[in-house]
């Protein structure tokens, strides 16, 4: 009988310590996994935000100079359309593409009929004024020849001279000279200049340099892309947005 009893004690126990132990698995499993995986999730997402938090001041500070160029290149964008001879370009897709077809006509009497007689004008007229003797050719691209060639520059600036650039020599004294790049700094037709090399000795200097007319573009159809913006530790920022890209023409003649 004692035997009995012991048998089924020791039975007790052996059972009671078979439940706490299953007890104990089936918590690990149920909560304290669960919670090690919460607590993993947490800090994940709180060293995500610590270093987002790290580089906010960066990335504010980024985000005002961006700002402010943005505002800058609009402010510039609008002289120059403003100051400068210009084409509209409205491509707009409607039923029968009214706006295309109005804008290719734009673009052919620009072309064909003003365009290359303005520059030319200007640049002989600059020489005439300031009493140079001048020498340079003009040859003006042609238009699409259909409105669905048409295509809007995406700097908001076209270079209608063949070759983008026009070569040209000018003789005269020093003073013509200045007079005549003055002249030009004046003219309505925005022109970059470069590459000036000077010969010879006043008052017969010849003067070489190169001219880049441009067309300035405007209307619904000109989206500027903005200049990609990146800081360095400090914040600084590389770039202008809009037109401060280097797609605008440096060294304008804008008077």
């Amino acid at each position: 009988m004692e035997t009995k009893y012991r048998r089924g004690i020791f039975l007790t126990f052996g059972v009671t310590f078979a439940l706490i132990v299953a007890m104990i698995v089936v918590w690990k499993l149920k909560f304290y996994d669960d919670v090690t995986q919460k607590i993993g999730k947490s800090k994940t997402a709180y060293n995500a935000a610590k270093t987002t938090a790290d580089t906010l001041d960066e990335e504010v500070q980024a985000a005002a100079i961006s700002q402010e160029n943005l505002a800058l290149a609009q402010d510039q964008i609008a002289y120059f359309r403003q100051r400068f001879r210009s084409l509209r370009f409205d491509l707009t897709p409607t039923p029968g593409d009214g706006p295309r077809n109005r804008t290719w006509i734009g673009y052919m009497n620009e072309y064909f009929s003003s365009y290359g007689l303005a520059v030319r004008e200007q640049i002989v007229s600059a020489a005439n004024d300031s009493g140079v003797v001048l020498n340079t050719k003009l040859t003006v691209d042609p238009p699409p020849q259909v409105p669905e060639n048409v295509v809007a520059p995406p700097s908001g600036f076209l270079k209608p001279v063949t070759g983008g650039v026009l070569s040209v020599d000018i003789v005269g004294d020093f003073d013509a000279t200045l007079r005549f790049f003055e002249r030009i700094n004046r003219s309505p037709v925005l022109m970059t200049v470069g590459a000036v090399k000077m010969e010879g000795i006043s008052p017969v200097i010849k003067t070489t340099f190169t001219i880049t007319p441009y067309l300035v573009a405007t209307g619904p159809s000109i989206e500027l892309p903005a200049a990609p913006v990146t800081t360095d530790g400090a914040g600084e920022q590389a770039g202008a947005a809009g037109a401060a890209s280097p797609a605008t023409p440096n060294n304008t003649s804008s008077g």
